[in-house]
């Protein structure tokens, strides 16, 4: 298995501890990341973070005279897009802002190890409808998306589980409906559950943001690329299917993961267990057919 240190997704996790470190001052082992086109450096990833107007890697196009932040933040953007459509995932360096982050920790229990329905919590609605968010996902699937579920893990020395080899093929509706094709149908934390038509789920991509560094002895999420390809896949074809090619996804405080529902991905538990809190995004391109309404459905800022 290799290890993805470039730009480069599972379900979510949380913790309020806080780091004092500063960002910029701690070592970075990733010197580049690859997009399947052509290589950006991340110097010219770091300069766009720390650009004059104080914007975020992605979170907005710069207005001061001579800056190239806007410009590359389209490059970075178009990149991204070429390799989730490639290889169903990819790796976005610094794409939110330390606020947010202390944000979400401030929002979340630190005692749990997962919340279901996030969406539900006023400051995570907030996030997921910011551009600083929506800016990575509307470059894959148009400025129309919106959320329609977040998850929250904490994996850590009191939660450290394992996740085998799996798709993300169910959705949260408000209700049951007899739709042809769909099903089987499950209520979680009170919430209708259902696997839809794989035209949905081809619509859908999540973003996973980190709370916290996650180096390989921290059960990093791993990813076999190009599977999302394959369809909605059996428990036998995931079982067969060779985890050579599989990928481990090595992030930093404050990167984001964005993933295809379909990709096939897993994590091991940790092997020097400490906060691995993410916060998991789901989005969809468009509103559900045959009259199914999503449980949630948060648009962008007005």
């Amino acid at each position: 298995m290799s290890i993805k240190r470039s730009v480069d997704f599972d379900d979510v996790e949380e913790s309020r501890q806080k780091f004092d470190r500063d960002k910029e001052s701690r070592p970075h082992s990733r010197s580049r990341f690859h997009t399947g086109g052509p290589e950006i450096k991340r110097s010219d990833v770091r300069r766009l973070a720390q650009c004059l107007c104080g914007a975020g890697a992605l979170a907005r196009e710069c207005r001061e005279p001579g800056c190239r932040c806007g410009r590359l933040s389209r490059s970075v953007m178009d990149a991204t897009k070429r390799q989730i459509e490639a290889d169903g995932y990819a790796i976005v360096p610094r794409c939110v802002s330390g606020e947010t982050i202390r944000a979400l920790e401030t929002a979340l229990d630190a005692d749990q190890h997962g919340i279901r329905n996030l969406l539900s919590n006023q400051v995570v609605r907030a996030i997921a409808g910011s551009d600083e968010v929506r800016k990575p996902v509307a470059s894959v699937l148009g400025q129309e998306c919106f959320a329609v579920r977040g998850i929250f893990f904490n994996k850590n020395p009191k939660a450290n589980w394992k996740v085998t080899w799996h798709q993300d093929c169910v959705i949260a509706v408000r209700e049951k409906l007899d739709i042809e094709g769909w099903g089987p149908w499950s209520s979680k934390a009170g919430v209708i559950h259902v696997r839809p038509a794989l035209a949905v789920l081809q619509q859908m991509l999540a973003i996973r943001i980190h709370l916290d560094d996650c180096g390989e002895e921290n059960g990093p999420l791993r990813v076999i690329p190009g599977s999302h390809r394959g369809g909605i896949l059996s428990d036998t074809e995931i079982q067969n299917r060779s985890k050579e090619s599989a990928v481990a996804c090595v992030v930093l405080r404050g990167d984001v993961i964005l993933m295809r529902p379909l990709v096939l991905h897993s994590s091991s538990p940790a092997t020097r267990p400490s906060n691995r809190r993410v916060v998991h995004l789901e989005f969809a391109a468009t509103e559900l057919p045959h009259g199914a309404t999503w449980q949630d459905c948060v648009h962008g800022e007005t």
